[in-house]
């Protein structure tokens, strides 16, 4: 039959502690009216338990992050479908301007030459208005 185990001896553990640590511990138990060995126990089992916190919120950042990237590559995505789309109608518009200012050239019956004439001043390339004349 095995032998009971007998925790008392077992379980001890001589720690050297930093200076000044000995004396942090002894008023934090003292203000958590434990002993110094609960007040050590109650940190080390706090320690575990914010370890696992720690490690489900970064589980959850981890989720979080990649649902992001997700979401970030469709939107990325619908932009350059949408700035695609602005451009094709940009250019459409100026084929589709072409195409009617073609179609109107056409179907106005003076010789091209003589638009010119037609065209105001102001519209013509190198048009400098006047400057009024100021009094001396």
């Amino acid at each position: 039959m095995p032998e009971e185990r007998k925790p008392q001896a077992e379980d001890k553990y001589i720690i050297r502690f930093p200076d000044g640590m000995r004396d942090r511990l002894k008023d934090a138990a003292k203000a958590n009216n434990r002993t110094l060995n609960a007040e050590i126990v109650a940190r080390l089992e706090r320690s575990f338990t914010a370890d696992k916190e720690v490690e489900q919120i970064a589980f959850e950042s981890g989720f979080e992050t990649s649902m992001l990237r997700e979401d970030v590559a469709r939107l990325t995505a619908l932009l350059q479908k949408a700035n695609e789309s602005k451009a094709n109608q940009s250019q459409n518009t100026d084929e589709i301007a072409d195409k009617v200012a073609t179609r109107l050239l056409k179907m106005i019956p003076i010789p091209l030459e003589n638009l010119d004439r037609l065209t105001p001043d102001y519209a013509k390339p190198g048009f400098k208005r006047a400057n009024p004349s100021k009094s001396e």
